[in-house]
């Protein structure tokens, strides 16, 4: 069973038999709420909060995310970083500016942009149609190519200074840019004019296994 950042983080403090209260201590948080938060979905650890998990819990970034397998990499592949992303609201990006070589997490690809990463995809305002190609779960990767045209209708990865960073499905009406949810629980995020973000395409979806 594919388990959520949140559940991970929940599976982990359990087997320590620790509260919820006991890891915010742990790690500094003066509300134990923020670890509730976090387990049920409602927001996740941000990248200094992440490695702080993995140092109190005594694991890495993958085994956080529930990947333990070994990366192979085969004769035409390169390894690329990986980075996370919301589905949602804005997410904090500052894990973006690791020194090179030091990503938090590598993985191989094909691609023959120079500039591509991955991104792996947190919450569920992606998640459409079970045939709609597009849909989005948590936890799988996706390709950012940014030397690829941008369409309407097209996945996305937006950067907007100041905000952070999140995954949508792309719309252009007049000089607004909207960040358009596949579910439609989660609310459209219009944007005024490209020089608010900046915008990359998703080329492909690999699904957490």
């Amino acid at each position: 069973m594919l388990m959520t950042i949140g559940q991970r983080i929940k599976q982990l403090r359990e087997e320590k038999n620790w509260s919820q209260k006991e890891l915010a201590l742990k790690l500094g948080l003066k509300r134990p709420s923020a670890i509730s938060a976090w387990e049920t979905e409602l927001n996740g650890p941000n990248p200094t909060q992440r490695q702080k998990l993995c140092d109190i819990f005594g694991i890495s970034l993958n085994e956080l995310y529930g990947i333990t397998p070994p990366v192979y990499v085969k004769p035409d592949q390169r390894l690329i970083p990986v980075f996370d992303a919301s589905c949602g609201k804005f997410i904090d990006w500052s894990d973006g500016s690791y020194p090179v070589g030091h990503y938090p997490e590598n993985e191989p690809t094909n691609s023959k942009d120079a500039n591509a990463f991955y991104v792996r995809a947190h919450g569920d305002s992606m998640t459409g149609r079970a045939d709609d190609r597009r849909t989005i779960f948590d936890g799988d990767l996706l390709l950012v190519e940014p030397s690829k045209q941008i369409n309407d209708g097209d996945l996305i990865f937006c950067r907007k200074d100041g905000k952070g960073v999140t995954v949508k499905k792309i719309k252009h009406s007049n000089n607004n840019i909207h960040l358009v949810p596949l579910n439609d629980k989660h609310d459209i995020i219009t944007l005024s004019g490209k020089n608010e973000c900046r915008c990359f395409k998703i080329t492909e979806i690999k699904r957490k296994v």
